[in-house]
């Protein structure tokens, strides 16, 4: 049993980097969502998709550590692909996340949850959810990315 989801970054192109990054641990919403604000806090977020998940994959590897629990999927290069096919990949139980990335953002673009695209509100009440999770709370998950995190990015 695990926790699972897949990350996929796409910028104003409507266009992915072609990777999902695959969490077998952690993929919850409050992780995923905590996971993307500590990149932008950092300046990880850039107007390309590739680089904003190869950032956001040493951000949550440096937070999982060991040998396992994160890894790649190829996915379509256009979003209008992904959605109409997200149902045939294995992204687990979390689901998917489609993350529209910008200068120094991001916005939750897509979510594919049991077996159905999540429309804009539904998005809106996870996103507001995770934040308020526990697992956010002053001394939670954002504290540990800084610990596990700051010393690659104050570089």
């Amino acid at each position: 049993m695990g926790n699972r989801a897949l990350v996929i970054f796409t910028d104003d192109t409507e266009t992915t980097d072609g990777v999902a990054v695959y969490f077998h641990w952690n993929g919850g919403p409050e992780s995923v969502y905590a996971f993307v604000d500590y990149l932008a806090s950092k300046g990880g977020m850039r107007n390309d998709a590739s680089y904003t998940a190869a950032r956001f994959i040493q951000v949550a590897g440096n937070f999982l550590g060991g040998t396992t629990s994160l890894g790649i999927q190829s996915v379509p290069t256009l979003v209008s692909d992904l959605r109409e096919q997200a149902a045939g990949f294995s992204h687990g139980d979390n689901g998917l996340y489609l993350l529209k990335i910008g200068a120094g953002s991001y916005t939750t673009y897509g979510r594919y949850l049991d077996g159905a695209w999540l429309d804009e509100a539904a998005i809106k009440d996870e996103c507001l959810r995770a934040e308020r999770h526990a697992y956010r709370a002053t001394g939670g998950i954002m504290a540990d990315l800084a610990t596990m995190n700051d010393p690659f990015f104050n570089r």
